[in-house]
């Protein structure tokens, strides 16, 4: 279907450019009803944001949401009706905490909003830490341990999870949750909303955050393989997503959280060689070999997107379009027609992606949970007891 397909396979791959077209007029019609009848973006806070887009990153790093913008359940007050019915095959739950914990969302809420205000770096920072959770073995707060108690490095001593942040915040959450409801909610579900409202409070889309996961009891490095590299090849992207049960739509959506954070400069620093990436633009070569004088400052940050590098929007996509991304893995989806059409689609339409967007995250926090009497509920997300 993709890059590692191509030989033999012509009839297969038209197949998949049709269907990713009709994928695409099914997103955009998606976004012009949601647009005018609600749903995602009729929660207050994403209202709020869009309405102010025009003002640039300011108004992003201005407002202040409260806990009622973001909360579910008895505690919050969200507008947003969240359905009671499990999702199918999995046992989560929209209101799982709501006579156990009901203020549990609002909690959460009110710790992010304090950590990323003085700190707007931690909200992609956040979102980087569920991603890496979930991408490996589904999400159970692994990436959280400092150890599981057996000699093997955990996941957050892995290569590929160098420049992890977020950890002081969860740790911060579950400690102000086990005053109000000891033991009651999981580490992997207090990730998931801190990520979703980090998303929030950078103009990002609200979504509704299924719940009741376990926190899991293993943590191993060499188990990082399955989180997609920077410089993965799109056959290598779609292999790991499937894996996680994420589709090429997924994968796409996904990629679009590169349009906040920051990255060292030695995660592309093969972009920059003596000879370098011909699909990287030239300005911005000069300017990245300036800043980053590898090898000397491999370790420097540099943003992810030059032009509105903390604000939820779709500029990555565009930057995709114009060579001026960081990652090779970035530039590999324009390496096929079908992502391509999709990189150009959520290029034009910033709804189509933020709703897309908040479908694929929910969708990645749902595979290969653990629940019932799986895992456990930790007291320190960092220690299995």
């Amino acid at each position: 279907m993709w890059k590692f397909h191509r030989s033999g396979s012509g009839c297969y791959f038209s197949l998949s450019i049709l269907l990713s077209f009709i994928v695409i007029f099914f997103l955009s019609a998606q976004a012009t009803h949601h647009v005018h009848h609600g749903h995602i973006l009729s929660h207050p806070h994403y209202k709020h944001q869009h309405s102010t887009k025009s003002s640039g990153i300011a108004s992003h790093s201005h407002h202040k949401p409260t806990p009622k913008d973001g909360a579910g359940g008895k505690g919050g007050g969200s507008s947003h009706k969240s359905p009671r019915s499990p999702l199918p095959n999995n046992g989560l739950l929209f209101d799982f905490y709501s006579s156990t914990c009901p203020q549990a969302e609002s909690v959460v809420m009110t710790v992010v909003q304090g950590f990323v205000s003085n700190d707007i770096t931690l909200a992609p920072a956040l979102l980087r830490l569920h991603f890496h959770d979930c991408m490996t073995r589904g999400c159970d707060g692994s990436i959280l341990l400092s150890t599981d108690g057996s000699k093997t490095p955990p996941e957050k001593a892995a290569a590929v999870s160098f420049g992890l942040r977020g950890f002081d915040v969860i740790e911060a959450i579950k400690a102000e949750l086990e005053k109000e409801c000891p033991r009651t909610v999981s580490c992997a579900d207090i990730v998931a909303l801190a990520a979703r409202d980090a998303a929030t409070m950078i103009g990002g889309p609200f979504w509704p955050e299924p719940l009741g996961r376990r926190d899991g009891f293993v943590s191993r490095s060499k188990d990082t393989v399955s989180v997609p590299n920077p410089d993965d090849d799109l056959g290598t992207l779609v292999a790991k997503f499937a894996a996680a049960e994420l589709d090429v739509l997924d994968l796409v959506a996904l990629s679009g959280v590169h349009t906040v954070g920051r990255a060292h400069c030695v995660s592309f620093a093969d972009r920059l060689s003596h000879k370098p990436d011909p699909t990287l633009n030239r300005t911005v070569t000069s300017f990245l070999r300036r800043k980053c004088d590898i090898p000397r400052n491999s370790r420097v940050l540099v943003n992810n997107d030059f032009v509105t590098p903390f604000a939820f929007d779709n500029q990555y996509y565009l930057n995709i379009l114009s060579g001026q991304v960081l990652f090779s893995s970035d530039e590999e989806l324009l390496s096929n027609k079908a992502t391509r059409a999709l990189v150009e689609t959520f290029a034009g339409n910033v709804f189509a992606f933020t709703n897309q967007f908040s479908t694929s995250i929910i969708k990645m926090g749902n595979a290969n949970v653990l629940i019932g009497s799986k895992g456990n509920i930790r007291k320190t997300c960092s220690s299995v007891l």
